[in-house]
């Protein structure tokens, strides 16, 4: 299989071979590549040399074997030479107005360089050499440079800073920006993100950027024993689910968990319900973490929603063991599905939920007391605005775009439960957005 690019070790190989006098056919057939990309890499990386031979300085003048001129230069009273042409300052254009540049015929062809050849002890004309380690320094750099070439103008490059900083102030990612910005970005995103990590613009810098500043390390916690024997998991553990999933992939499942408030608050959390399929999160105020709050709100969805529909989404629900979800028997009365709990301690067997909640966190630090916002401002705002946001992995599509696509009747369904669809350039994830 052909390489894209040729390698150091390559490279020497082709400069060995030139000076054995070999054919570009044959260096071809030993590197690996074809007779055209050695032509091409040796034309490309061609080093000149005005060196002279032994005994015999550099002057590549057509007729410098017979040339007559003498005291050609302003030093010519305290030059020593009859002739000019045995001059060490060589003969040139601006010396000479009889010179006239030779070029080795030898040079026209392949190999088009002087690496092997028997005259260069004699030769006096320039020299054209293939060297391995010069043609790697001029691939690395011009591999470095055409990474750094600015392909924007400077009125484009204005136009994108203020484009970028109004997004970034509302925690707006590049890639978000650019799926609504349109023309304003001529590049791509990944294009951008060099732009910015190269200080391009003025007002936006690596900082600004959500995701830009690592979390901290985070602190060892102490070992809790969870109970993994009661009796509301036989038949509900995570092995069961997926055998469950194994049976009828079809069927979705919800992932269910709670975002908590500062410990030793008001005790108002969210309880959170992600379809990972279309990547959609709903959240509903809860005055406690305790499980008859759970009910409660899934008593308030069916009548909402009502029960077929209702039914239609809950079909098999997966938790983690909090005390919270101690009551799967009621949930499963009302939803007509299935809930399934985690292993103690394993969020990833539900990452979806989790990873979106990074994305309320950026509108609700953890530590923030939840009971000042509403379940308006919460399903309404925060919750409208996460699940307009652009998704990479979706084509730039948003969570509530392919809710909408998957599930029948989706946009009336979210309509229903207060979640609304929000205009790309308006999103702002930020604690702003419940402050207003």
């Amino acid at each position: 299989m052909e390489k894209k690019h040729l390698t150091r070790s390559q490279r020497i190989q082709i400069q060995n071979s030139l000076t054995e006098g070999r054919k570009f056919s044959q260096i071809g057939k030993e590197v690996g590549v074809s007779e055209t990309t050695i032509s091409r890499e040796v034309r490309n990386h061609i080093q000149v040399e005005k060196k002279g031979a032994l005994g015999r300085s550099f002057n590549d003048c057509r007729k410098r074997k017979r040339c007559p001129v003498s005291s050609a230069c302003s030093r010519s009273k305290e030059c020593r030479y009859a002739a000019c042409r045995n001059c060490r300052e060589k003969c040139s254009p601006g010396k000479c107005e009889e010179y006239e540049k030779e070029v080795c015929y030898k040079l026209t062809k392949a190999p088009y360089v002087c690496n092997g050849c028997k005259e260069t002890a004699r030769c006096t004309l320039e020299r054209h050499y293939y060297y391995a380690a010069h043609a790697q320094v001029e691939y690395e750099r011009t591999l470095s440079e055409s990474r750094q070439v600015i392909h924007v103008t400077q009125e484009e490059l204005e136009e994108m800073n203020h484009t970028l900083s109004k997004g970034s102030r509302k925690n707006q990612s590049i890639n978000h920006i650019t799926s609504y910005a349109g023309d304003a970005f001529p590049v791509v995103g990944r294009t951008v993100y060099n732009y910015v990590n190269n200080g391009l613009f003025p007002d936006v810098k690596r900082i600004d950027l959500p995701k830009a500043v690592r979390y901290s390390k985070r602190k060892k916690e102490k070992t809790r024993r969870v109970e993994e024997n009661r009796e509301i998991y036989k038949g509900r553990t995570y092995a069961d689910y997926a055998i469950r999933v194994n049976e009828d992939p079809s069927v979705p499942t919800v992932q269910m968990d709670t975002v908590e408030g500062p410990k030793g608050g008001s005790g108002v959390c969210l309880l959170t319900l992600e379809f990972p399929v279309s990547k959609l999160q709903l959240a509903f105020r809860l005055e406690a973490k305790t499980s008859g709050n759970v009910i409660a709100c899934f008593r308030e969805m069916r009548e909402i929603l009502g029960e077929e529909t209702f039914g239609k989404l809950f079909k098999l629900i997966l938790t983690d063991p909090g005390s919270e979800f101690s009551d799967p028997g009621s949930i499963e009365d009302l939803t007509g599905g299935e809930v399934f709990f985690c292993k103690a301690r394993h969020a990833e067997q539900k990452g979806a939920c989790e990873k979106n909640h990074v994305e309320i966190r950026k509108v609700i630090p953890k530590g923030k007391d939840m009971s000042p916002f509403s379940q308006e401002q919460i399903q309404q705002e925060m919750m409208s605005h996460i699940n307009s946001y652009s998704r990479p992995t979706d084509a730039n599509k948003t969570a509530y775009e392919m809710f909408c696509f998957y599930y029948e009747n989706g946009e009336e369904i979210l309509k229903k439960l207060g979640v609304k669809k929000i205009n790309k350039a308006d999103i702002n994830l930020t604690p702003a957005l419940l402050e207003n």
